[in-house]
Formats: structure tokens, C-alpha cells, sequence
């Protein structure tokens, strides 16, 4: 219930349903079903506000993980070994991978606003906090390579999937901003031993950096 109530509010249905591409998603509606106004801004596939909001009474920001949901269809479960890996074939992350996404978020959003927002990082809820919230949806991981007697070879692909960063009053759970994006990042040419990670980590910390800082724009410019 948590998840189709989360996937109205943001009007997802047709991203979740398979009718966005890894090329892009559909045209953004100019008003949320919660009332937040489409906004310009550079480099993301929209954004958008709470019409004449000012976040100036907010002080701190914390950040949560939100719901972590797989492009529907047909794909590896996690722990079973893939006989013949093609790019065709999306495979699940393994719950330490799927964990390690949740941290690089903390980690690099919070480095970000630490260093270069003027908000401080708080550790939970409370007055004068805003709450950032990141939704990982529509994920696609996909490895291709080669099998290699007991043991199994692989490129590294990292991740493609939609972000929803959700912006809200830490205390009434008000929305105030959002920023809505689709990225993955360029995979590895070398073919490397299958660790059980199918995770390019140093790609998805690339680009959890690039919306922390268009994040970080998105809100300097509600602070006035």
C-alpha cells in the first residue's frame, strides 16, 4: 500500500509499468498530484517546488532511504548464477549491494550539503529540518561476460534507474520539492571475476554526486 500510495503522489505509474526507456521518460505534468509546480533546472528531468515557498526557518536537512523497486519483467533473482549472461538480461542486486546504493546516498548527499550548503546534517526529524528522502525506481542492472570453468567472468554495468528526491517538512510531512531523474553511468570495459556484485561503485557514487549537487542548487534557490 506504502508503494502505490508513494507511486500516485508522483504521478510514476507509466515509469513502474515499463513505458520508460533507458533513453528517457515521458513529458513531466506542469502541477504534481500534490500541488508542487514544475521548475527550471538544469540538467534533471524536472523539478519542482511549492508554489512561493521559502525554505529560509530550515537549519538542518537529514536524508532517508525511500523504496528501492526493479523494472517489472523478467530478470535473474538474486544468488542465482546466470549460464549465459547477455545484455538482455537484468539481474537483481544482492541485499548488500542493494544496502551499499543506500549508503552511497547518505554519504555523498551528506558530504555535499555538509560542505557546500549552509544546512546542517541532522540525524533525525525535528523543527527547522527538512527531510530528503530518495526513492530508487524502474532499477535495471545488467552484466554480460562469459563463463570460465567453475567460476563465472563478467563486465561490470552499473545501475540505470529513475530517482525521485523528495523534499518534505521533517515534522508535518509537508512537500515543499522534488527533483525527478533517469541516469546510469558508463560501464567498465574489462571483464572481471564475479564477486557477487554486479554494483559499478564508483559510478554510482559519480552520479549520486551530480544530483546532490543539482539537489543543492534546486534548494539555494528556495532559500532566496
Amino acid at each position: 500500500m506504502r508503494l502505490l500510495r508513494i507511486v500516485a503522489l508522483f504521478g510514476l505509474f507509466g515509469l513502474l509499468s515499463g513505458c520508460a526507456t533507458e533513453a528517457g521518460l515521458p513529458r513531466p505534468a506542469e502541477v504534481t498530484p500534490d500541488g508542487l509546480g514544475r521548475v527550471d533546472l538544469y540538467g534533471v528531468y524536472a523539478a519542482f517546488a511549492k508554489p512561493e515557498a521559502r525554505i529560509d526557518a530550515y537549519q538542518r536537512v537529514h536524508f532517508e532511504p525511500g523504496i528501492l523497486r526493479y523494472r517489472p519483467g523478467v530478470r535473474y533473482p538474486r544468488g542465482r548464477r546466470i549460464p549465459h549472461p547477455s545484455p538482455a538480461r537484468s539481474v537483481e542486486l544482492s541485499r548488500t549491494d542493494e544496502a551499499r546504493l543506500w549508503s552511497y546516498f547518505h554519504e555523498v548527499f551528506g558530504r555535499e550539503f555538509r560542505a557546500r550548503s549552509g544546512f546542517e546534517i541532522a540525524d533525525g526529524p525535528g523543527s527547522g529540518t527538512l527531510t530528503v528522502r530518495a526513492h530508487i525506481l524502474d532499477l535495471v542492472v545488467r552484466q554480460t561476460g562469459e563463463s570460465a570453468g567453475a567460476e563465472s567472468r563478467f563486465s561490470r554495468h552499473s545501475p540505470i534507474f529513475t530517482i525521485v528526491l523528495d523534499v518534505r517538512d521533517s515534522v508535518t510531512d509537508e512537500p515543499i520539492a522534488r527533483i525527478v531523474d533517469r541516469r546510469g553511468t558508463t560501464a567498465s570495459n574489462g571483464l572481471a571475476r564475479q564477486v557477487g556484485s554486479a554494483l559499478d561503485s564508483s559510478g554510482v557514487r559519480r552520479q549520486m554526486h551530480e544530483w546532490a549537487r543539482r539537489l543543492r542548487s534546486h534548494l539555494s534557490r528556495l532559500r532566496g
